[in-house]
């Protein structure tokens, strides 16, 4: 349901509740679930921004400052406490005519509020005054405490001119979603390889196998066995090793024949020499490999490529069917066009189409 028409119906808590509950049920690569699994991993996961590990974008908070050229303006919208404070801290007033600056709440006061300067006076004025009480009223009828009667006197209203606010996260002192989203999410573990997962052509289902795989989320057989579920006892490509996300794209001998072959055809780069540790580090290290036009291609070619090394395996654990390489690779060329008479135009300069 889309987010303004939560806002303007004002659905109760038990109606947001519900929505919530039927959105953590689903499942970010379909609607199949692994056997003992609820979910592939938590709501907090995929919350997050792309270079929080995460893939939404969430809006963040909106509705804090509504000017009166916003259509929600008169909406009476409920706002968090938390999201208000991430508001009220960055935030200063600057007095105009004094009308929608309140008197007891706002930050006008050289950065600070009547209840920042003064917390013993909040408690003996009425919530109802302290939420409505305009610096214009208090001012102009000099409803204001004595002792700090010396911090008012210097302010000036200005009839001609509105309040407006400073957000010191932006550069212009203006307030955006965007910018107090970017707050919350400071002091996060970033995730390095957002930007070649997000902003390379794939479809969707294939960018999200390899944000889950970069995170070790994949239905390996080690994530498996940590959690007491049936699963092979080797990787079922070269029967040699524990299978885990890592073994699978980058360790793997029938794996690597398979990224020989394709960068080979595809004239990219490819060492296998490099000591890295996870996808992301050998991805990484296999694109610093390609010259600049040939990177975000490279990357589509990368994705495609992992992809169907991952299909190979499932048709050998639930179908006990097994293709050699030559046969895959074959699948991986067909698919490149496909893929570029779709729009993966980067796709095709490799080819030179």
């Amino acid at each position: 349901m889309p987010t303004y028409l939560i806002m303007a119906d004002q659905l109760p808590a038990w109606a947001i509740e519900e929505i919530d509950s039927i959105r953590k049920k689903e499942v970010p690569l379909g609607r199949q679930r692994p056997i003992g699994s609820r979910q592939m991993l938590s709501s907090v996961d995929y919350c997050l921004p792309p270079d929080t590990a995460g893939w939404i974008r969430h809006p963040g908070p909106q509705a804090i400052w509504n000017g009166p050229s916003r259509a929600r303006s008169a909406l009476q919208i409920k706002v968090e406490p938390e999201v208000q404070a991430l508001f009220d801290a960055p935030s200063t007033v600057h007095v105009g005519n004094g009308e929608k600056t309140m008197f007891w709440m706002d930050k006008w006061l050289d950065g600070q509020s009547i209840a920042d300067l003064a917390p013993s006076l909040v408690p003996l004025v009425a919530k109802r005054i302290m939420r409505s009480r305009a610096v214009c009223q208090a001012l102009t009828a000099r409803l204001w405490v004595r002792d700090i009667s010396g911090a008012l006197s210097g302010i000036q209203l200005q009839p001609d001119l509105e309040d407006t606010v400073r957000w010191k996260w932006t550069g212009d002192g203006c307030y955006s979603a965007k910018s107090a989203y970017q707050v919350l999410q400071l002091g996060r573990t970033t995730f390095q390889g957002a930007d070649r997962i997000w902003k390379s052509w794939a479809p969707l289902r294939v960018k999200l196998f390899f944000w889950l795989a970069c995170r070790r989320r994949i239905w390996t057989a080690d994530r498996r066995h940590r959690r007491g579920l049936e699963a092979p006892e080797a990787c079922l490509l070269c029967d040699q090793v524990e299978e885990t996300a890592d073994h699978l794209m980058v360790h793997c001998p029938f794996s690597k024949e398979i990224w020989w072959r394709t960068t080979s055809w595809a004239h990219c780069g490819c060492q296998f020499n490099v000591d890295v540790d996870s996808i992301q580090e050998w991805w990484e290290e296999q694109q610093k490999l390609q010259p600049g036009p040939k990177r975000k291609g490279f990357n589509t070619l990368f994705m495609l490529t992992g992809w169907h090394i991952w299909k190979e395996r499932n048709v050998r654990l639930f179908n006990r069917q097994a293709a050699g390489a030559s046969e895959i690779v074959q699948r991986i060329k067909d698919e490149v066009d496909l893929w570029i008479a779709a729009g993966a135009r980067k796709l095709g300069c490799l080819f030179g189409k």
